[in-house]
């Protein structure tokens, strides 16, 4: 498949990218979610599918196949970019998620993050310069 990229920093524009949530809404809010995520991707020149990876459940850890699920939908070769609304969604331990983070770094996938409209690579930094500790950010110490 012929993209057409425009170098912007350290990222490409035009990338295909799909959307992690890690949310309990009804599918309905769920799509209106995606929706207004597609929009702010549409900023930062990425394109996002309309294909969203959920997960579901009593608390904010990520079910086992709901990772096989992510990973199967990276492992097509149709995605470049993750996108989250924070990178926490992925997990709030650090370890796991730089783990993660190189993995996915192992097959070509950064992140983009819609809170900061940052991407990040599996060093754990934006892309386009390293990422600010915010308050009460107990995950990036």
């Amino acid at each position: 498949m012929e993209r057409n990229y425009m170098q912007a920093g350290n990222y490409r524009t035009g990338c295909s990218a799909l959307l992690f949530l890690n949310s309990n809404k009804a599918r309905a809010n769920i799509n209106k979610i995606a929706e207004n995520c597609r929009l702010v991707c549409q900023l930062a020149g990425l394109d996002l599918s309309m294909e969203t990876v959920v997960s579901k459940g009593p608390d904010r850890s990520i079910d086992r196949d709901v990772v096989n699920e992510l990973i199967t939908c990276l492992l097509t070769g149709r995605y470049e970019v993750v996108v989250v609304k924070a990178m926490e969604e992925i997990t709030g331990d650090k370890a796991d998620l730089m783990e993660f983070l190189m993995d996915a770094a192992n097959i070509g996938i950064i992140f983009f993050e819609l809170n900061t409209m940052q991407f990040y690579s599996s060093n754990g930094l934006e892309m386009t310069g390293q990422r600010k500790p915010r308050k009460g950010d107990a995950t990036w110490e």
